[in-house]
């Protein structure tokens, strides 16, 4: 049990360093979708606002968790670490290249899905086929809106009435 504590100390000693900006803007845009989610159905919560990008998903920790206020990060239904205290803690099961998405993802979160987006012609945040123009932006106008991004969509037309 030491040796663990110990490495533990270690790991988040030695954990990189996360842009503290790129985090605050990420938790903005949950509390946008929460938000947009509560305005569009009262009485309706969002219960797990997540983006997924590269395969990857991350989501905030819930208010009653063992870790309110960081971000889970998640590979399919394999844990890959959190992303607290502005550090991203990760697992031995987390590769470099990995690692380094997260870092990129976290540096401009709504830069990321829009690459992605085009990448892939996926949706990061609802996982629909983008189409037409909005391929172009990298998210489809709902999530755009939702997750606080609308400035992703504006050189498209902006977003539907």
């Amino acid at each position: 049990d030491k040796a663990r504590a110990a490495e533990r100390i270690e790991r988040t000693q030695n954990a990189p360093q996360v842009d503290t900006a790129g985090i605050d803007r990420l938790k903005v845009a949950f509390d946008k979708a929460r938000a947009y989610a509560a305005a569009k159905a009262p009485g309706l919560a969002i219960r797990n606002p997540k983006i997924t990008i590269g395969g990857m998903t991350i989501s905030p920790a819930k208010a009653e968790s063992k870790n309110p206020g960081a971000l889970y990060v998640k590979s399919g239904g394999e844990y890959l670490g959190k992303i607290a205290d502005g550090k991203f803690l990760s697992v031995q099961g987390c590769s470099p290249a990995q690692r380094e998405q997260v870092l990129k993802f976290v540096a401009d979160p709504a830069e990321a899905a829009k690459v992605y987006g085009q990448e892939t012609g996926v949706c990061c945040v609802c996982n629909a086929t983008l189409k037409s123009k909005w391929r172009l932006a990298g998210i489809g106008p709902v999530c755009a809106e939702k997750m606080g991004w609308a400035g992703l969509a504006e050189d498209f037309g902006g977003l539907p009435e």
